[in-house]
Parts: structure tokens; sequence; C-alpha cells
């Protein structure tokens, strides 16, 4: 498997780092969101990639403006920003052998919305305890399935979920895992597990790989 380190820059002229990891040419792949504070070394992440690495889907792990490797101050970004550093990201993996009508979004935490407000043409997303206060109104513009995945035990996202739902029409699954928290520490096999399964049904159906 091909693994490339990728610099490249935002709107605002910013080096962004990324790691695509390519299983094959013209693979289908998904792009990681990661929360406030994390970045491209999330073990969640990784693991989560690592697996769908092996399905035969490429995956490109990044830091956002003011995380990791990348330039910026993430005190002074945004949401919106962050959006558009993924939005970048999308456009550097054009020059990459990778296939973008079946592109993926993976959104952890804050991270979930930042795959939203990038207004990336996804064919699907999951969304990991992500946090949609003061974004609701996002929820009317999606057009592809997605899956939520919330903690039992993580009330103020399984209550901000509920409400993100009253106005989305799209297709979607919100799969809840009992008694795990925000970070799901203890249950990252079911969270793994849920979330491999979805990506290979959405992005590997022309492949006819389970």
């Amino acid at each position: 498997m091909a693994e490339k380190r990728i610099v490249f820059k935002n709107s605002a002229g910013q080096k962004l780092v990324g790691i695509l990891n390519m299983p094959k040419p013209g693979s289908p792949i998904v792009v990681f969101g990661h929360g406030l504070h994390s970045g491209k070394n999330s073990p969640r992440n990784t693991m989560i990639a690592g697996e769908l690495n092996k399905k035969g889907i490429s995956t490109f792990l990044i830091d956002l403006r003011g995380h990791g490797e990348s330039e910026g101050n993430v005190e002074e970004s945004t949401l919106e920003d962050l959006g558009n550093d993924l939005a970048s990201a999308v456009k550097a993996l054009e020059d990459e052998d990778v296939d973008l009508t079946r592109l993926g979004g993976s959104g952890s935490s804050t991270g979930g919305v930042v795959c939203l407000l990038s207004k990336v043409k996804f064919k699907t997303c999951v969304f990991r305890a992500t946090p949609w206060q003061d974004y609701y109104q996002l929820a009317k513009g999606v057009k592809f399935p997605c899956l939520f995945i919330i903690g039992g035990d993580d009330q103020i996202i399984l209550d901000m979920t509920n409400e993100f739902l009253n106005n989305f029409k799209a297709p979607h699954e919100v799969h809840i895992i009992p008694n795990a928290e925000h970070l799901f520490e203890g249950h990252e096999t079911e969270m793994l597990d849920k979330t491999v399964k979805w990506f290979t049904k959405h992005l590997l159906s022309n492949d006819n790989i389970k």
C-alpha cells in the first residue's frame, strides 16, 4: 500500500499537511475531519483508516489549520475556516489516483460540522459524537446517506442529534452504543465495526467487495 505525505494550501495561503494511504489506484476514498485540538494522528481516526485500507478504501488524514503540522492558529479560526480547509484537502486529491466520485467523509466531534461546512460533494458521511448546536440549519442541505454514531451516555450529543434530525431528509441511520461516552473509550470495537461496514456498503458497492 502506498503512503504519501501531502502538503497543500488552504484559501488563506496556509500550508496544511495530510497523509494519504492508497491500497490500490482508482479506489474510493474517505477524508477525515477531526475535532478541535485533535489531528491526523487521532488514535480513533487512525484505527478506522487502517481498517478501511484493508478493505481497499483509500484514506486521507489531515491536520486542519492550527493543528499538528499545519500552519495557522486554531484559536483564531472558525469552524467555517476549518470547513474551507477540508474542501482544500479534497481539491488536493484531484492530483491523486483516487475515485472522488466515491468520496466519504468521516467527522469526529466538531469534525462532523466541518465536513458539512466544506460543501464537498460526498457520497456518504459518518458522524461520530458531533455537536450540532448553532449548525442545525445544515441538515436541510444534506442529500447523501449518513450514519450517526453516538454514545448512550453522551446525553448532550443525543439531544443535539435529535434536534438536527428534525430537518434532516436524507437517508440515515442512528447507532447508539450503550454506556459509551463522547470518546467511546472501552467501546472502540463496536464504533469501528459500524463505521467500516457503513463505508464498505456505500463506497465499495461497485467493486463487489464485502
